[in-house]
């Protein structure tokens, strides 16, 4: 039902009584009663005047029988037309003219019999009470006129004997007296005004009262409605009419079945039906159909209204609440939804009281224990957790109700799958209006997987700034490597020239130091540079495995003969392509060789073996050393871990030497040898390349020069131009190819390298250019580029010397582009079989 703020158009047009007619409204009750009595008076007046005319007058006339007949039989009709109820000017006025029908028929009653003499004054005085009870203020005046006229004639008729009635109980004729008549008469008048006096001021308190109810009824906001013992509608307040659209007219005579839902009827109906029977006043929740369909809540209390002591109507009162029970529903479907959503989400909510008893639970605390939230209540909040976690959560309670937030983190085992998982806890205080801390209210969220997380965040931090460290170590290393293998690469080369010209043994023997610690230093810059570049991409070319093993046997062996160990060879398939980076498969069997005499120690034994089997070939290296300790094994191919004492060796060879391995497609394993023999053997497995042959380096064929259209012709000595900005190793070079015979050409620097070899002259007087790859002014890559742009035959002629063949552009730059390599350090007879590789066949 809408509110009672309706527009003016809902508005009923039956307006509020006024205040004359409150009177007649409020003595309904009275009135009523008051016509049951008037009946009881006429028919006991008839019996009255029966028994007269049988004892004293047996002459009455029958007529006298015929008037009360008549007057009984008006009292009926018109009291039946004139209901009282509201006191509408229609009704009143019925009930004046039955009033006015009453004195005139007591008039003639009283002129045929008795005389207006004793019993007379006696009935205009009870009309006159009846008056002045049931009618407005100006009714009572016109209608005490009117009784004093009618009275005053019949007297007057009497008196001077215009009539002569039938004295009923033998008493003095007034026929004549006009002194009793006009006693008879002032006393009739003075016993009017006292009666409506008396009865006036009864009235006006009833008035007053029911005035001051009916002006509530009329003001009350809430519907207000009367129905009869037949469930009909009697009365209705404005607020009722308002709110149901309806008038009261339109409303009035409805049964109050009319008003509600079908279904809701009969549980409407009990409520009616128990109040009608007195029982007790029902309090109801119902749906209300309005004028205009809309179906609006009420909450309503039923009570019985009685008379006499009887149940006359139904009071009901009743209040809108559609909006109240519309925000209820939404609060509930709101309180569901979070209730939901606690018990979805993997979380747990509780709260406690000031005595720590839970009031509420929810989620994942109450599942996890396959509880229901209720099971919790009323119960302490540590008698659920495990004695750790209940001193945990007894003091963060304690700052809770003490009107702190507390938080702290635990770790256990709650889940059913007893996974070990960590949970954070939150605690705060619950105020009261006042401010007043009353409870605490706790929400603990599973953190594991923000944890491992945060511990997974913190490894790939670690892992990058490793990775950040390891770029830096490379730029480091690189540019150290460039700066050690330079004086290195000088060292061998002229280590290897004096060793060939020794003629003492102890100069040769202290020359073989010199040279076997500059190889050890060029395998430990060779391991930083592969250690610091893992995952660079190397330049992989065909090589025959005996191509490749036989001048690292030749090197190492000739290192373990100084340390009193036998190198024993048992190599088979030497013919193998494998596709790889040589100078990395070179690397690797270094490393596994040294190790191998290290382990093996004076007077010990290294065996070699290389063999295929299907697709793979294997190289094994073992030794007669004790083999690897167990605790080790799992180790051995770590970064720096080593069982040498310090100074003789970083431990990179071993995880260097993997990772080269498995970079080429292969692996490197170790195992100890069985019984009774001792050592370990170190197994490298490398996968065939399709092709049957190869070439160690290829080298594209140069076009025709653009400067010189005809075949060079062979010069009377071979010239070799050596390009690198370092002298010590420029000397290094020149010196044993001035020794072989060999013309040397030394450049410091690739830009004046660039004016020499641009002169018509340099196609035909160049046999090798060795070119440094890092210099100042312009690199060994950019001079190869340049001549394969304008002398594209020079550009062939090129090997290119480098101390770090693992940087990403060089590497780039080689597979694009063919060209002769040398790692440096490098030995006189790498360099030579270089130079044999790029000059041209015919001058051979």
């Amino acid at each position: 039902m809408p509110n009672t703020q309706a527009d003016s158009s809902q508005e009923p047009t039956e307006q509020a009584p006024t205040d004359s007619l409150l009177g007649f409204t409020a003595s309904a009750r009275w009135m009523n009663s008051a016509k049951k009595r008037h009946l009881v008076t006429l028919l006991v007046s008839t019996l009255f005047i029966a028994i007269a005319n049988i004892t004293f007058v047996p002459t009455l006339s029958p007529i006298v029988y015929v008037v009360m007949a008549l007057w009984v039989g008006l009292h009926l009709l018109l009291s039946s037309r004139a209901p009282l109820a509201s006191g509408s000017p229609a009704q009143v006025s019925r009930y004046a003219t039955g009033l006015v029908t009453d004195t005139f028929m007591l008039s003639v009653v009283y002129l045929i019999a008795d005389g207006a003499q004793w019993v007379g004054p006696l009935f205009y005085v009870y009309t006159a009470m009846v008056v002045s009870a049931t009618l407005p203020k100006r009714g009572i005046i016109a209608m005490m006129g009117f009784l004093l006229a009618m009275y005053g004639l019949v007297v007057a008729a009497t008196v001077y004997g215009w009539v002569h009635p039938t004295i009923l109980i033998g008493s003095v004729s007034m026929e004549g007296n006009r002194a009793w008549g006009l006693a008879t008469v002032l006393s009739a008048t003075i016993m009017f005004f006292f009666a409506w006096t008396v009865q006036n001021g009864v009235m006006q308190a009833i008035r007053a009262s029911e005035a001051r109810y009916a002006n509530l009824v009329q003001a009350a906001p809430d519907l207000i409605v009367t129905f009869d013992v037949t469930g009909k509608v009697v009365e209705a307040n404005p607020a009722a009419l308002i709110g149901s659209g309806f008038t009261l007219e339109e409303m009035r005579g409805r049964q109050n079945e009319f008003f509600f839902l079908p279904e809701e009827w009969e549980f409407v109906s009990s409520g009616f039906f128990k109040a009608m029977q007195g029982r007790s006043t029902q309090s109801l929740q119902f749906r209300f159909v309005r004028k205009d369909g809309e179906i609006r809540w009420l909450d309503a209390t039923v009570a019985p209204l009685f008379s006499q002591g009887e149940p006359a109507k139904v009071l009901v009162v009743a209040r809108d609440i559609t909006e109240v029970r519309e925000k209820t529903d939404q609060l509930r479907v709101s309180e569901a939804r979070l209730r939901l959503m606690l018990t979805s989400l993997n979380l747990g909510f509780f709260t406690v009281d000031a005595e720590r008893r839970i009031t509420a639970a929810e989620g994942t605390w109450a599942r996890s224990r396959a509880l229901e939230g209720s099971s919790f209540l009323g119960k302490q909040s540590t008698e659920f957790v495990a004695p750790r976690l209940a001193e945990m959560l007894e003091r963060g309670l304690d700052g809770a109700l003490a009107g702190q937030s507390a938080q702290f983190e635990f770790t256990g085992r709650t889940d059913p799958d007893r996974v070990k998982r960590t949970y954070r806890t939150f605690l705060a205080p619950i105020p009261d209006e006042s401010g007043a801390v009353v409870g605490a209210v706790g929400l603990w969220t599973d953190i594991t997987a923000v944890k491992e997380a945060e511990a997974e965040t913190a490894k790939l931090q670690r892992r990058l700034s490793e990775a950040e460290r390891a770029e830096s170590l490379g730029r480091l290393v690189s540019g150290v490597a460039h700066e050690l293998n330079n004086p290195l690469t000088a060292i061998m080369n002229f280590t290897e020239e004096l060793t060939a010209l020794a003629t003492d043994d102890r100069e040769r023997l202290a020359l073989a130091v010199i040279r076997a610690q500059a190889q050890r230093s060029r395998t430990i810059v060779r391991d930083l540079l592969t250690f610091v570049r893992q995952g660079a991409p190397r330049p992989f070319s065909l090589n025959r495995a005996g191509e490749m093993l036989a001048p690292v046997l030749l090197a190492t062996g000739t290192e373990m003969i100084g340390h009193e160990v036998t190198l024993t060879e048992s190599l088979e398939d030497q013919e193998v392509a494998l596709k790889l980076d040589r100078s990395g498969f070179e690397q690797i069997v270094s490393n596994l060789l040294e190790n191998a005499s290290d382990a093996a120690g004076a007077g010990g034994t290294v065996t070699i073996r290389s063999r295929r089997a299907g697709d793979r070939f294997f190289v094994e290296v073992e030794d007669s050393g004790t083999g690897v300790p167990a605790q080790h094994m799992a180790a051995i191919f770590e970064p720096f871990f080593t069982t040498k004492e310090p100074g003789r060796g970083m431990g990179l060879g071993l995880s260097v030497s993997r990772g080269l391995a498995q970079s080429f497609g292969g692996d490197l394993t170790v195992e100890n040898l069985a019984a009774p023999a001792h050592g370990a053997r170190f197994t490298l497995s490398l996968p065939v390349a399709p092709a049957v042959a190869a070439a160690a380096a290829p080298v594209a064929e140069a076009p025709a020069s653009t400067i010189a259209d005809s075949a060079p012709h062979p010069t009377r000595t071979p010239t070799v131009m050596v390009v690198d900005d370092e002298p010590a190793v420029r000397l290094s070079l020149a010196y044993p190819l001035k020794r072989r015979g060999w013309e040397v050409e030394l450049v410091e620097d690739g830009l004046r390298a660039w004016e020499v070899l641009c002169t018509p002259e340099a196609l035909e007087r160049y046999h090798a250019i060795i070119c440094d790859l890092r210099m100042p002014r312009l690199s060994g890559q950019q001079l190869h580029e340049r001549l394969q742009a304008v002398h594209p035959t020079l550009a062939a002629r090129m090997i290119l010397c480098t101390g770090d063949a693992t940087g990403a552009e060089f590497v780039e730059f080689l597979h694009r582009t063919p060209v002769e390599v040398l790692e440096k350090p490098y030995e006189i007879s790498d360099l030579l079989a270089a130079i044999e590789r790029v000059r041209p066949a015919a001058w051979k």
